[in-house]
């Protein structure tokens, strides 16, 4: 990595996070949020650059609200003045205008909650498999030893 520029960037253990603690709030161009949407679907990286005060807000493991739900920041980079946008090739003319000085370019990810369901009777250790789960009852199978 050069020089000029600051990574920050951390392993973050998601259940560490305190989901209700969420104040920041990120917003998008309304003409964006379309395109943004799509890539959170399909699980493809998903980056925003922010400039002026935006810059600095955001830091790596912190959940946002915004337009697309709440969401994981999982990566920042700092460029200062001078640098060339890492995806200059993809922004229109418009959005080159609006980078000058220092700008934050930001990783992010839709924070999903994983749900547990426990069942309780014959077997109260056995995790079943819900739609956001994880770990499979194969696994959890594998970990009692069956």
């Amino acid at each position: 990595m050069s020089d000029h520029i600051r990574m920050d960037q951390q392993d973050v253990d998601p259940t560490s996070l305190e989901l209700g603690s969420t104040t920041m709030h990120m917003n998008f161009p309304n003409n964006e949020l379309a395109a943004y949407r799509n890539r959170l679907d399909f699980g493809l990286p998903t980056y925003t650059t922010r400039v002026s005060a935006e810059r600095g807000r955001y830091h790596v493991g912190q959940i946002v609200s915004s337009p697309l739900g709440q969401l994981h920041i999982i990566e920042v980079r700092t460029f200062n003045e001078g640098d060339l946008h890492p995806f200059n090739d993809e922004l229109t003319l418009d959005q080159r205008q609006q980078i000058h000085g220092v700008f934050d370019v930001i990783r992010f990810t839709e924070n999903k909650v994983m749900t547990w369901d426990i069942k309780i009777g014959f077997d109260p250790f056995l995790l079943l498999e819900s739609e956001n789960c994880a770990v499979s009852c194969a696994t959890a199978r594998k970990k009692r030893g069956q």
